[in-house]
């Protein structure tokens, strides 16, 4: 049994095999986009410039500064996610990511100031029908799956651009977080759910989690992160 269930995507990482890792990129994403190429092509660059590739457990970490779809492509090729404790999110709103090792050396890419219009130039026509589909929610089934069809398209044809004319990358000395630490689970007192021990909260003698607590919490969804006030 292989020990690495990435070495598959290292070895394409390795012999630059783009369309595949997009391809692949394309299952996690759910549909194929010019967005879902950037975050290919930046995490591709990325693990190319590190020279090291994730094991899962924090030896390299990704920090991204949006969270579209520039993020699953990023967090694909550099195995870098959520629940492996290796993917940072810092709600700036930049098309940009770093990527670095444990001592924290590593390289910053960002979009060039120009790149919207050169990568437009692989895919004229999707803007136009992003607008439509996606932003003003105007669309029958038959235009959802025209608008998939130019994605796919649309995200192919960036592959084969100068990624030179897109990112801006600068080498950087970053402060890397500790190793995640392991917590105890406690059982709330009230619905019985086992709960991460740092999000109890002691009412009346009671352990709560956060509802029962009926308590304030942050929320990460596609408007960013955000207070969720009680």
């Amino acid at each position: 049994m292989d020990m690495n269930p990435r070495e598959h995507i290292n070895q394409q990482i390795l012999n630059r095999q783009l369309e595949q890792l997009m391809e692949d990129a394309g299952k996690l994403h759910g549909h194929f986009c010019p967005g879902l190429a950037m975050g290919v092509i930046a995490g591709y660059l990325g693990m190319v410039k590190i020279k090291q590739y994730s094991d899962g457990l924090e030896n390299v970490l990704a920090i991204v500064e949006t969270n579209n779809c520039l993020s699953d492509g990023i967090q694909y090729v550099t195995g870098c996610t959520f629940g492996n404790n290796s993917l940072i999110f810092k709600d700036f709103g930049k098309v940009a990511f770093t990527i670095a090792t444990r001592d924290g050396r590593g390289v910053r890419i960002s979009a060039k100031l120009d790149s919207r219009a050169y990568v437009k130039s692989a895919h004229p026509y999707f803007s136009e029908n992003y607008k439509k589909v996606v932003k003003d929610q105007i669309r029958t089934e038959e235009e959802i799956q025209a608008f998939k069809k130019m994605g796919k398209e649309a995200a192919f044809a960036i592959l084969k651009l100068d990624f030179d004319k897109i990112f801006d990358l600068t080498e950087v000395k970053i402060t890397i977080p500790a190793y995640a630490p392991s917590h105890e689970s406690v059982i709330c007192d009230k619905c019985g759910e086992s709960i991460m021990s740092t999000r109890i909260s002691e009412v009346n003698n009671k352990k709560l989690c956060i509802p029962c607590a009926n308590k304030s919490y942050f929320q990460l969804d596609g408007h960013g992160i955000k207070s969720i006030l009680k």
